[in-house]
């Protein structure tokens, strides 16, 4: 939906985006144990409710990302706790 602007699910291009916010809580997610945070933006179909979440990622996450997958060079999914 990010790109198509239309929902996966019904086809609808009734989408509206919600852009995520750095002082809101709820539209980050924690990425490492000292804190760093990502900022969300969200896509929601007006016509069955289905959405997406997409982050913002900055710099400093893609640096965390590459070296989570160097660690794991033989697994292209990293599963991080």
């Amino acid at each position: 939906m990010k790109v198509s602007r239309v929902c996966l699910k019904c086809d609808s291009r009734k989408v509206v985006k919600v852009v995520g916010s750095k002082n809101s809580q709820t539209t980050k997610f924690k990425y490492t144990k000292w804190g760093h945070n990502e900022v969300i933006d969200r896509y929601v179909c007006m016509t069955c409710g289905y959405f997406e979440s997409h982050a913002q990622l900055n710099a400093k996450f893609k640096k965390w990302g590459e070296k989570q997958l160097k660690q794991n060079p033989n697994d292209d999914f990293i599963d991080y706790v």
